[in-house]
């Protein structure tokens, strides 16, 4: 089931995210990761609006909505391929008829997942980490477009 963020969610979405982030950014270092575990602490949590995939009461996947803008999405992975990444997408999607998002140009894993939601390239620019990021963007409007 897919629900608001709650306070107590807090420890279970840092441990996904450690997680997943060790899993597809296996080119950051751990301090860059703990750094984004501060972040999220002290302001990512408080700046947007997060929803989180729980399953027998335990959370195990969440994306995070800065207006239409995806600033995080991970699951769990051990859940991954579960169809979790892609209920929570399809949910964000019943919001906003268009999303962006940044992803690592090295996370092969999600370009993956992004570009079978739909999504497609923007631009690309430099991280304040060296790594290149890549802005993606899903428009329902030209999907539909497409398809007629």
């Amino acid at each position: 089931m897919i629900r608001k963020y709650e306070e107590q969610d807090l420890e279970e979405i840092i441990n996904i995210f450690i997680a997943a982030s060790r899993l597809a950014h296996s080119f950051v270092s751990e301090e860059f990761i703990q750094e984004e575990v501060h972040n999220i602490r002290s302001l990512y949590i408080h700046q947007t609006r997060t929803f989180v995939y729980e399953h027998n009461h335990k959370v195990i996947g969440f994306i995070c909505l800065m207006a239409n803008e995806i600033g995080a999405l991970f699951v769990a992975p051990q859940w991954h391929g579960c169809g979790i990444g892609k209920d929570l997408m399809n949910y964000v999607r019943s919001l906003h008829k268009t999303l962006e998002v940044e992803v690592f140009k090295e996370n092969q894993m999600a370009r993956s997942f992004y570009e079978t939601c739909g999504f497609t390239e923007l631009k690309e620019h430099i991280h304040t980490s060296g790594h290149t990021l890549l802005r993606l963007r899903y428009d329902m409007m030209s999907l539909s477009l497409k398809k007629s």
